[in-house]
Formats: structure tokens, C-alpha cells, sequence
């Protein structure tokens, strides 16, 4: 995974040098990807072959993306397409190195940052939202970064301040454009603002 990063943020870096910033969000690497996508999503509903569709529906891949249980194609291509912004190469070089070092730590020299221990000093209210069926945010990892903001040894007014909502059903791009998502998600979202005006 680290590699196609790698690999997307250097192609990201020379789409960027070479043509100007409206054509570089359009041809970005990041949208070549979700065009490449959507033939995945689409053997899921659409392929006229049974053994395709086996295929496409146990592809590990695809389950990284959304679970194909809680999600319309007709909402989700266009959300891939539309949600696959450029990516700058300095941010992947942050994703690398975080990844590398396992750490969410500062890439830049003479900086000093561990954001992870910093979160613990957040004070605005935060809504803490994870997919059951998550691949990418995991369950586990929205979990721990709660941890780390609602700080080791909790208040009650803080505990209040940082819900955490965990989304059955729910996997990655379908938390937002899922079956779903104008219920519980969006429920969850409003009680959050109702509390936190």
C-alpha cells in the first residue's frame, strides 16, 4: 500500500509541475484511481456474468472501499468521481512518514509535533464517527484516537464533548453516501449539533 502511494504522490508532484491547477485536479492521479475503479462497483450490480460478479463481490479491494450491502451505485460513483480530489505530494510524503514510523508525528525539520499526544488538548466538541464494516478508518483506530482526545483519565463534561457513534453495516464511502447515511448517520450528526450549537 505504502508503495502505490509512493508511487500516486510522485505522479502527483509531476501532473502538478507541468500543467496548471485546474487541469491538475482533473487529470490527478487520485481520480484516475476512482475511475479505476467504478468497474469494480459496477460488476457488483450490473455484470450479466454470475462468475463476475462472484468475483467482484469477494474482491478484497472492493470492501475497502464500501460495503456493497449498504450502498446504491447510482449514489456511489458519482461520490468515488467526485470525492477523489488532488492529493499534493507533500501530503503524501506526511502519509509516509507517519506510516513508516508508525506515528503521528510532524514531517517537517525542526518541528517537533506528536499530534496524537497534542489531541488531548483539543477543546472544541468533536463527533467521532466509525464504519462497523470500515476497512480503512477502522472501528479500532477511530477508537484510538477517541483515547487520545478524550485524554487517559476522562471528565464527565469531557466524556460529553467527544461522542463516538459507531455505524452498523457501515463501510468506508458509505458512511456518506449509504443506505444509511440519511438516518442513523445524518441522526447521529444532528443530535451532535443539537448539543453543540
Amino acid at each position: 500500500f505504502n508503495t502505490v502511494i509512493e508511487r500516486l504522490g510522485k505522479e502527483e508532484q509531476l501532473a502538478q509541475e507541468k500543467i496548471s491547477e485546474r487541469a491538475a485536479a482533473f487529470f490527478n492521479p487520485a481520480h484516475r484511481l476512482a475511475q479505476a475503479i467504478i468497474p469494480f462497483t459496477d460488476g457488483l450490480r450490473f455484470t450479466p456474468s454470475p462468475a463476475l460478479y462472484e468475483l467482484a463481490r469477494f474482491t478484497p479491494f472492493v470492501d475497502y472501499i464500501y460495503n456493497p450491502e449498504n450502498a446504491s451505485q447510482y449514489a456511489l460513483k458519482p461520490f468515488l468521481l467526485s470525492a477523489a480530489e488532488p492529493i499534493y505530494a507533500r501530503l503524501f510524503d506526511f502519509f509516509l512518514h507517519m506510516a513508516r514510523r508508525e506515528e503521528f508525528v510532524s514531517i517537517t525539520p525542526g518541528l517537533d509535533r506528536n499530534y496524537m499526544q497534542m489531541m488531548g488538548d483539543i477543546q472544541t466538541p468533536l463527533l467521532f464517527v466509525a464504519g462497523e464494516k470500515d476497512y480503512l478508518a477502522t472501528v479500532g483506530t477511530i477508537k484510538h484516537a477517541h483515547r487520545y482526545t478524550v485524554g487517559r483519565e476522562p471528565t464527565k463534561s469531557r466524556k460529553a464533548m467527544f461522542p463516538l457513534e459507531v455505524m452498523k453495516y457501515t463501510g468506508h464511502a458509505d458512511l456518506i453516501a449509504g443506505f444509511n447515511a440519511l438516518t442513523e448517520v445524518a441522526k447521529a450528526v444532528v443530535k451532535f449539533f443539537a448539543r453543540h450549537p
